[in-house]
């Protein structure tokens, strides 16, 4: 616990301890003799990675490794779903611009996409004002240079990982959820992840996959999932090439991974 800018390393009481209500990175609590007593109402939660009162999500994203969009789509549909603030950056601008051409071309809609290199710092202070202000965490693929991005932003020194020689894909070097304070942000880095899950209901995925809720009181149904369904206003965008037919493909793969999610959990 964090308290006037001094670390404590202390317990918790009773139902706290021991109760569903876990202690997560970024609770505010209360503390009476040395153990915490409260936990306060969140604004905001992640349960993966677990972490709470995050206001603004950075997704980093760059060309190598080769970039999963997947798990992009992911964290835009758990972060709209959370209602925070979110930014799409993508790295290493010094190698190539190809991913950043690809994310300008098939997400539209987004307000917030940087073009960075954690190596050489361009863009950096762009995003630096951007992130004023604000207690952010850093998500998306492993070596995509997230912990090398904290560090060029903040003047810190994190251990930063290399590719594997053999896969490509990244090794873990953040091993656990931290929060640095800066002058101007706090930060959540949180640990790598190869698989991101998106962190939504079935019922609620529909609704917070954008664009797609523009098109909803379009559809036939009014709790259209633009999966099955006849007269889907989204179907029907994507047929027409309206909507991007990759990102479609990605929204089924998503919406179905959390139904058997919720299937699996509830057994419905």
């Amino acid at each position: 616990v964090e308290c006037n800018g001094i670390v404590f390393d202390i317990t918790a009481r009773g139902k706290i301890k021991y109760g569903r209500n876990d202690i997560l990175t970024g609770d505010f609590v209360e503390v009476e003799n040395g153990a915490i007593t409260r936990i306060y109402p969140r604004f905001s939660r992640f349960t993966r990675p677990n972490i709470a009162n995050v206001e603004c999500l950075v997704i980093v994203i760059c060309d190598k490794p080769a970039p999963d969009f997947l798990i992009l789509d992911k964290l835009l549909l758990s972060a709209n779903y959370a209602d925070i603030e979110y930014a799409v950056v993508v790295n290493k601008s010094d190698i190539s611009n190809e991913c950043y051409n690809y994310i300008e071309k098939e997400y539209p809609f987004l307000r917030n996409l940087f073009s960075v290199s954690a190596e050489n710092g361009s863009g950096v202070k762009k995003l630096k004002d951007f992130l004023a202000g604000k207690s952010v965490a850093f998500a998306g693929q492993s070596a995509v240079g997230k912990t090398s991005l904290i560090n060029r932003l903040t003047g810190s020194s994190f251990l930063t990982g290399k590719l594997s020689d053999k896969s490509g894909r990244g090794r873990h070097t953040t091993t656990y959820s931290k929060i640095l304070r800066t002058e101007l942000f706090s930060i959540f880095d949180t640990p790598g992840f190869s698989e991101i899950y998106a962190d939504v209901t079935p019922f609620d995925a529909p609704s917070n996959f954008q664009p797609y809720e523009e098109y909803a009181d379009y559809c036939r149904f009014g709790d259209c999932t633009h999966i099955d369904e006849p007269d889907c206003a989204v179907k029907a965008a994507v047929e027409s090439g309206i909507l991007s037919a990759d990102r479609y493909a990605r929204y089924r793969t998503i919406y179905n991974e959390v139904l058997n999610e919720y299937k699996n959990r509830y057994g419905k």
